[in-house]
């Protein structure tokens, strides 16, 4: 889906890429990670465009799932060693109640 709204006080707009994916059950995994991966690969060029929201029902689980893949896939990208222990300080760090 994708929307266009014009600000009220001005004539400024905003265009909206929404993806909602229903295959992730809540407080689950998903049954095999190619739909994880396809997400990942049709959102990350939009990191480009401006500000990404991603968001679960609780903003916590899901959403943290999908930000550590995001911030490993990058930082192996740019070469050398990752571990959990870092992945996971750095979203505790900059993304507040992540489990």
């Amino acid at each position: 889906m994708a929307c266009t709204n014009a600000g009220i006080w001005s004539r400024e707009t905003h265009k909206v890429q929404h993806y909602k994916w229903t295959d992730w059950p809540d407080r689950s995994a998903p049954a095999n990670a190619s739909p994880v991966v396809e997400l990942m690969r049709k959102t990350k060029p939009m990191f480009v465009l401006g500000p990404v929201v991603v968001h679960c029902s609780a903003g916590i689980g899901r959403t943290g799932t999908y930000c550590a893949l995001d911030y490993a896939v990058d930082r192996l990208a740019i070469g050398g060693a990752l571990s959990i222990i870092e992945v996971n300080f750095h979203l505790t760090q900059t993304l507040c109640k992540l489990v």
